[in-house]
């Protein structure tokens, strides 16, 4: 089983953790979204396209401009 830890919060407050388990990903890819379902860009993700193996982590980040966000918590989608 494989666990995807996402954590949130950040210069617009309050702090969303979560767990996502599956058997194996691979080939994901992650996007960052605003309340109104809108993708957010430009994102700087430190890897584009992960997979992940039973017993792996990996830490990613994303780095967005502030004005980006609206005053919003930014939603990660995983696809």
């Amino acid at each position: 089983m494989v666990e995807l830890l996402l954590r949130g919060g950040g210069p617009c407050g309050g702090e969303q953790d979560g767990v996502l388990r599956v058997e194996l990903i691979v080939l994901v890819h992650l996007t960052l979204q605003d309340a109104r379902g809108e993708e957010i860009n430009p994102v700087f993700w430190s890897d584009n396209f992960i997979s992940l193996f039973p017993n792996e982590t990996r830490t990613i980040t994303a780095t967005v401009s502030i004005e980006d966000l609206h005053g919003e918590n930014p939603i990660i989608i995983i696809k």
